[in-house]
């Protein structure tokens, strides 16, 4: 017997699995058959891996069609900005004479 597991961040972030129930010898024991990801609308079955938004049942497995997908898009609520001025900037600067010796 499939079910999914929940599990709760300390972060608040909650993040699901797909178990089995399996007999072995007189003893029941689980085993997790499949990473479903960060929880994104429970009641609908939504998840978002590796930046895809899937819907996910016991019965029907997987379902990536664009319908399930809810309407506003999924951004964190604290999202940063990096910047990466690489080899460039260290040029950049070379060029320009505001380096010092070392």
């Amino acid at each position: 017997m499939a079910y999914i597991h929940y599990d709760e961040k300390p972060n608040g972030a909650i993040y699901a699995s797909v178990y089995e129930s399996y007999r072995e010898g007189g003893s029941v024991k689980t085993r997790r058959k499949e990473n479903l990801g960060r929880v994104v609308d429970k009641e609908k079955g939504l998840f978002r891996q590796k930046g895809r938004v899937y819907q996910f049942t016991i019965e029907g497995g997987r379902n990536d069609t664009p319908e399930v997908f809810p309407d506003e898009e999924i951004i964190p609520e604290e999202e940063k900005l990096i910047l990466d001025f690489g080899d460039s900037w260290f040029l950049e600067q070379y060029i320009a004479g505001k380096h010092t010796a070392c």
